[in-house]
């Protein structure tokens, strides 16, 4: 400004050169005294036409009638500057409008001189601004009569800022009543406790859009089923300036669809009622576990729509289930006669584990709800699967489980249906156990009438034949005495015999009669705290001694051999019986060895137990008779055949005398004419103690 105060040609040159503004100066009274190239293109006047005359001329009638220009002149002096807009007239009569800045211009003694008029033309935006209003009012009439939707804004807080014909009529609400209010007046308590409004208007601020379908409640507490869109509403920079809400009714149509539904619902429950009791009637045919599994496999497959299934039974004496029927896996799913652990990553182990029945709708719901199963969902062809334990008053008879190849919603109906079906499939399987019980029964007295013709022949024949030897014996140093050629020496071997003989017989005896107190839980343990190695040494001894004697006269007698570990074994026994268990041992390791085989006794300690073992050189066992020498009056078939003789009590009474002390016995051996190993593991004399207190 300064610079233009010494050279007004160059301050001249600048004003004439703008064109886009009208720049001129006006006497105090209102005549133009200056007029730029700009004021000519914008008003149509040259300067010679305007300079020296009043610029009311601009002024359209109605402002003249005002009196505005000199009120403009008479504010300005006295604010020193009026910014305003209106129409103003160009030199043909046409209309534009202006943006005018007037300035009053003082001299250096502050005096006003004239005033500095700057205009510009905003006729387009004027046009656009009132484009955009009329759209905007056409706009806000349309929504404001709309009486099908519910459309109204919501502020950034979620407060009703806007409410349409609509919104009232849907709701309940009139504008007076609901502006300002928060818009979760609409929705339930139990939606507006676990926080769905707010949810919604998240979802909306972050992906731009939210939709919903629910109840919602009206002004007099009814409610209806509502449609809702929520769009978040942003300015030009990207700043959310609230929500615009449209809700429309469908509680005529939802209630049409869940009459369909419920239509829809009863024909598929007469339909599966029709299934269910075809398969239960072909479940109430069936007699054993078996083909139960085999119905309900593929029946029950059938019956509910799979396309795979199977049963798993438990094993008896086993915490394992071992599937007996597959249906329509392939190679690398469920396999026949597997056996499932608790612990496996399978359906049919979840639902063992928890005894509830699981229902997994897709891949996703078995990495969100079971982690554990995904890696086996991934590799399954299969998209969906239900698993239902069988029970029977929460005691479990098998487990079904069901593949499908895809997705499924598993409503209610369809849960009911497949848990009807397995407690259906439960008590057929109940039942069917329970017949093969009474089989089994049936089979078991058969046997024991067997066994008691078995053991009354075996009986008979083992005490026969001491009894002959006494008698032979008794009448031969009858005789000897009779016809006086009694002999003291001959007498005296009789006298051997017949008390050998009378041993036998007592044992034999013995054995029965612990069979029976076995049988009848007679048998009382009388337990202390012993050293087993000493009771071993002097078992082994005994036998060395007896058979030394025995086996002298045929030139070749048992080895016996004893290994016993450096430390006390105690252990909490009932020490006679413990010897008669090793006496047995020993005995049938002498009757079924060779002359001249070596005998070896081994004590050892593992974790927690004490194992003691007994090896013969002798005749061995065949290959799978290793648990039928423990049952009573079993006896290996080489034995049989080799006529020794034997009641087949001994290791029967020792079993039960080692398990009665918490412990195992079994046999080992390579074969026939390989010999035989028995093995006893006793747990620790604290664990002995424990049990026998229990």
């Amino acid at each position: 400004m300064v610079a233009f105060r010494h050279d007004d040609d160059l301050f001249r040159l600048l004003i004439n050169a703008v064109e886009d503004y009208a720049i001129f100066m006006v006497a105090l009274d209102g005549t133009i005294l200056s007029w730029n190239s700009g004021a000519e293109r914008l008003a149509g006047y040259t300067a010679s036409e305007v300079i020296g005359q009043r610029c009311e001329r601009f002024y359209v009638p109605e402002d003249l009638a005002a009196g505005l220009p000199d009120s403009l002149l008479a504010q300005t002096r006295a604010a020193g500057r009026v910014e305003t807009e209106g129409w103003r007239l160009r030199k043909d009569g046409t209309r534009f409008w202006a943006n005018e800045v007037i300035t009053a211009v003082h001299d250096d003694n502050g005096t006003v001189r004239g005033f500095a008029k700057v205009t510009r033309d905003l006729t387009q935006r004027r046009s656009a601004e009132e484009a955009l209003r009329q759209s905007e009012e056409h706009f806000r009439l349309l929504v404001a009569d709309v009486q099908e939707y519910a459309m109204f804004v919501l502020s950034t807080e979620g407060n009703v800022v806007t409410w349409n014909a609509g919104a009232q009529r849907l709701k309940g609400y009139t504008f007076e009543e609901i502006v300002g209010q928060s818009f979760e007046r609409f929705y339930s308590a139990e939606d507006r406790a676990s926080g769905r409004p707010r949810r919604l208007l998240a979802l909306a601020r972050d992906e731009g859009r939210a939709h919903d379908e629910g109840w919602r409640i009206r002004k007099d507490g009814t409610r209806f089923w509502a449609d809702v869109v929520i769009t978040a509403l942003y300015d030009d920079d990207r700043r959310l300036r609230g929500y615009a809400k449209v809700t429309r009714d469908l509680t005529e149509r939802r209630q049409a669809e869940e009459q369909r539904a419920m239509r829809l619902g009863a024909e598929r429950v007469v339909e599966r009622l029709g299934r269910l009791q075809h398969v239960t009637a072909a479940l109430a045919a069936a007699s054993h576990p078996e083909e139960v599994a085999e119905l309900l496999g593929s029946a029950g497959v059938a019956a509910v729509g799979a396309a795979a299934g199977a049963v798993a039974l438990p094993v008896a004496g086993e915490d394992v289930l071992e599937v007996v029927h597959v249906s329509g896996y392939g190679e690398g799913s469920v396999q026949l006669h597997q056996k499932i652990r608790r612990t496996d990553p399978y359906t049919l182990a979840q639902a063992w584990r928890s005894m509830e029945p699981l229902f997994l709708s897709s891949r996703d719901e078995v990495r969100r709800a079971h982690p554990h199963l995904a890696p086996l969902a991934a590799r399954s062809r299969y998209e969906a699967w239900a698993s239902v334990p069988l029970l029977i008053e929460r005691r479990l008879v098998g487990v079904m489980t069901l593949s499908f190849s895809e997705p499924q919603d598993f409503d209610p109906d369809e849960r009911g249906f497949v848990l009807a079906l397995g407690e259906v499939a439960a008590q057929a399987l109940d039942r069917a156990a329970l017949f093969g019980s009474e089989r089994r029964a049936r089979a078991e007295a058969e046997a024991a009438v067997q066994a008691q013709d078995e053991f009354l022949s075996i009986a008979s024949h083992e005490l026969r034949t001491p009894v002959a030897v006494v008698k032979a014996t008794a009448q031969l140093a009858q005789r000897a005495i009779q016809r006086g050629t009694f002999d003291l020496a001959r007498f005296q071997h009789n006298l051997e015999v017949i008390n050998r003989a009378s041993d036998r017989l007592t044992g034999l005896v013995e054995d029965l009669l612990d069979v029976s107190r076995l049988r009848t839980g007679q048998l009382q343990l009388r337990r202390r705290f012993q050293d087993v190695a000493p009771l071993l040494q002097e078992v082994v001894e005994r036998y060395r001694v007896q058979t030394a004697g025995i086996e002298a006269s045929h030139g070749q007698r048992h080895e016996f051999t004893l290994s016993v570990p450096d430390q006390v074994v105690e252990m909490y026994v009932d020490a006679s019986r413990l010897e008669q268990v090793l006496d047995n041992f020993l005995s049938n390791a002498v009757k079924y060895s060779p002359a001249g085989g070596e005998i070896s006794v081994t004590l050892s300690l593992e974790a927690g137990a004490a194992r003691i073992t007994v090896s013969d050189p002798g005749i061995g066992l065949p290959a799978g008779q290793e648990e039928r020498i423990f049952e009573p009056f079993g006896r290996a078939s080489n034995a049989a055949e080799q006529q020794i003789p034997g009641l087949g009590l001994g290791l029967a009474i020792c079993r039960q005398l080692i398990e009665a002390h918490g412990g195992r016995v079994w046999a080992t051996s390579p074969g026939e004419q390989k010999g035989t190993s028995i093995v006893v593991l006793l747990p620790e004399a604290d664990v002995q103690a424990q049990q026998a207190s229990a």
